[in-house]
């Protein structure tokens, strides 16, 4: 595991190497639960629930998830890099520039999200019965687009599907207020809630704004609920007609008159404008986002190169040889019942600080074209060739992970800013108080209080 690329609220995604087995060498992103979510059983179950729904997904417009690996370093998620940019940042990035999104690039670019949803859509059980995935997220965070022209959507955190480990608990709302449908706001939810997310998506590619901008969260309610949102076109003259009426659909505040799922709303959208081919979107994004690119791609170079002077840990090997010999299952009470993902390490990986980390992984097929049910659930065996990961160091000190004293923190020379506007007030204060007690005591030495007992009074006089 090397450096991070991207965080979100409940966890950070890092680049990181294969270092054993045929797929010694590829490139991958690592997503780590937060520390201070991996012992809060609700966020580490939603963790594993988006390992076990994702690996049932093939199809090309869906960032796969290839493993699973839960040890004393952590929980992780190791997924499908993707060499490109997040829908949120190009957007970010072309508003800064005060320009827009080519209407045909935005389209293409919803178009490949819609086909991914789908797919997800349709997920069944190993038993062929539909699951009832639901994305719940859909946000221009979720969607990576790639050099190749492809998006795909991602983070299946909080999808929620019949039978999964996890359930939400009542009244309990999530994802982004901004991009959801009326009846996510009440607790109900479907494919076309999804829909609906993808329409305030390509809404905002089209219009370059967010569509609820400047609004605060009981507004966006107020005004989803409504249906008073207004058409791209308003903030975008050269978006068509057809292509208005498809967004507005998707917009619909009642979930009939939207799109029943999401590849009807693809065919219009393609129906409605002309879509961009993938190689324009690849060469758009390249023009837009090139130093971001060109950078990752010299950190990847630079961690490949790394990843070559690396190997598994002796504690790990000897982990996984002790779990290999226990007749294939994973540790001390391990347990896995029908779809469930259950890992149970019950001795930790030791060696420097998230170092080298070798453990047993859940496998699942590799990602290919099409929605193709699986066969079984994922099968929870341990790697005979162990999945490891580089340290936690910079490219630039990357080096094998050797148990030792850990190297002394360096400190910078000089105080920030902060720090010294903080000490200036501080001696203020001192050398104000301190003026105080000295004119007190000037005072009272020129002026000391009478040391005689007043007199006492002889008689009181009754008023």
């Amino acid at each position: 595991m090397f450096q991070e690329i991207a965080s979100g609220g409940m966890a950070t995604v890092h680049l990181g190497c294969v270092l054993d087995g045929a797929d010694r060498g590829q490139t991958c992103a690592i997503k780590r639960l937060r520390s201070t979510y991996v012992k809060d059983e609700d966020f580490l179950t939603m963790f594993l629930d988006e390992a076990r729904i994702v690996a049932r997904i093939r199809h090309p417009n869906v960032v796969a998830t290839n493993d699973v690996v839960k040890s004393a370093a952590g929980m992780f998620l190791v997924m499908e890099y993707v060499h490109g940019e997040t829908l949120s940042r190009l957007l970010r990035t072309t508003r800064a520039k005060h320009g827009r999104i080519p209407a045909s690039i935005s389209a293409r670019v919803v178009h490949d999200v819609l086909l991914g949803l789908h797919a997800a859509h349709e997920t069944r059980s190993e038993s062929g019965v539909m699951l009832d995935v639901v994305h719940r997220d859909v946000s221009p965070q979720n969607v990576m687009v790639s050099v190749d022209g492809m998006s795909r959507v991602l983070d299946f955190g909080v999808a929620k599907a019949v039978g999964r480990a996890q359930v939400t608990r009542e009244g309990q709302i999530k994802g982004k207020l901004a991009y959801m449908a009326p009846e996510q706001v009440r607790g109900q939810v479907d494919r076309r809630t999804d829909v609906f997310a993808a329409a305030v998506v390509l809404w905002e590619a089209l219009a370059g704004r967010r569509l609820h901008e400047g609004l605060k969260d009981f507004e966006i309610v107020s005004r989803v609920m409504k249906g008073a949102l207004p058409k791209p076109s308003a903030f975008a003259e050269d978006v068509a007609p057809a292509l208005d009426a498809v967004v507005m659909r998707g917009l619909s505040s009642d979930p009939g008159k939207r799109f029943a799922a999401a590849d009807a709303f693809a065919r219009e959208i393609a129906a409605a404008v002309d879509l961009a081919p993938r190689d324009a979107v690849g060469e758009w994004l390249e023009e837009l986002v090139r130093e971001t690119l060109v950078s990752r791609s010299e950190r990847v170079a630079a961690m490949t190169t790394a990843a070559e002077s690396l190997e598994p840990s002796a504690d790990a090997e000897s982990l996984l040889a002790k779990l290999t010999a226990s007749s294939g299952t994973m540790g001390a009470g391990a347990s896995r019942g029908a779809g469930e993902v259950e890992i149970d390490v019950d001795a930790p990986v030791r060696g420097a600080p998230f170092g080298i980390v070798t453990t047993p992984t859940a496998h699942f097929p590799p990602p290919g074209a099409g929605i193709v049910p699986p066969p079984s659930s994922p099968s929870l065996t341990t790697k005979t060739e162990p999945l490891a990961f580089a340290p936690l160091t910079p490219l630039t000190e990357v080096r094998p992970s050797v148990p030792g004293p850990p190297a002394p923190r360096a400190f910078a020379s000089s105080p920030s800013p902060r720090h010294v506007v903080v000490l200036a007030v501080s001696v203020t204060i001192f050398l104000l108080g301190a003026a105080l007690v000295i004119y007190a005591l000037v005072r009272a030495s020129r002026h000391p209080p009478s040391l005689r007992t007043p007199a006492t009074p002889s008689a009181i006089v009754a008023p």
